[in-house]
């Protein structure tokens, strides 16, 4: 009796050691957390950079993103580094983790890097998961005042137009943008019976136009005077331009990178949108 009692307690044994492997496991270990990134803008991006108009109504954009296997009571900071990206980044935004989304506003002076980083808490300063980084550019901001009537006598046949082409800009990129060269799209209707619909085309260096030297006006705005000679005859007309000058963003920090068609168009449509 006494060996067969052995001999269960040892078979109860080995299937207790056969079995034991299917226990739930104590613990699992982490994954570890990851972050993406994104920026919008109240402008449609052009060729894919989002941007905002220096201290305009529409300087803002918003970065925001997810948090994926952060835990609730960890600290997301938002760094941004301005142009030309040789100081340390900063913090410009804090949140306590709440759920997977967040989201920043940020009014950038000139195109700024964004990165968003997790830590375990407020002091930390080894950071869990960081983001991709995306950048924020910003264009310059353009007012245009001027004109005046052409029914009025020695305005016909040739109709003489003056306007002043104010731009502000960051004070660090003032004297980068101040001495470029100024391309101007000109398009003008004509029709007997009335005033007719605006030009669908501009076309470059039309309606004799000449440009004055910039002149300073203070830290961030200089200002062009654009004076026109149009050849309306005693017709009813609309004209319309668009002066540009090309981007430099790699120089100064403003406007897009790369270029977008100013004085390289030979014309373009009224509505274009962006052009530098």
């Amino acid at each position: 009796m006494k060996r067969i009692a052995l001999l269960i307690a040892a078979a109860a044994i080995v299937a207790g050691g056969i079995a034991a492997p299917q226990l739930p496991a104590l613990a699992a270990a982490r994954a570890a957390p990851s972050i993406t990134i994104a920026a919008k803008s109240q402008l449609r991006p052009v060729t894919g950079d989002v941007y905002v108009i220096w201290h305009t109504a529409a300087r803002s954009a918003t970065v925001r993103g997810t948090v994926t296997g952060g835990a609730n009571g960890e600290v997301l900071r938002l760094y941004a580094q301005q142009f030309p990206y040789t100081g340390a980044p900063k913090v410009v935004g804090k949140t306590t983790l709440t759920s997977q989304r967040y989201s920043f506003a940020v009014s950038p002076e000139l195109a700024t890097r964004y990165q968003a980083r997790l830590f375990a808490t407020g002091p930390s300063h080894k950071s869990l998961a960081a983001s991709p980084k995306v950048t924020v550019f910003v264009a310059e901001h353009r007012h245009g005042t001027g004109g005046s009537s052409c029914n009025v006598p020695g305005q016909r046949p040739v109709c003489h137009q003056t306007w002043h082409e104010h731009v502000f800009v960051p004070p660090s990129a003032l004297k980068t943008e101040m001495p470029k060269r100024w391309f101007i799209y000109f398009g003008l209707t004509l029709s007997r019976t009335g005033v007719p619909p605006p030009p669908k085309i501009l076309k470059l260096g039309a309606g004799h136009v000449r440009v004055s030297r910039p002149t300073k006006i203070s830290a961030h705005e200089y200002v062009v005077t654009m004076k026109f000679s149009i050849r309306i005859g005693n017709d009813g007309f609309y004209y319309t331009f668009q002066p540009c000058q090309r981007d430099t963003e790699a120089k100064d920090g403003l406007n897009l990178p790369g270029h977008h068609g100013c004085g390289t168009l030979h014309e373009i449509r009224r509505n274009r949108r962006y052009l530098g």
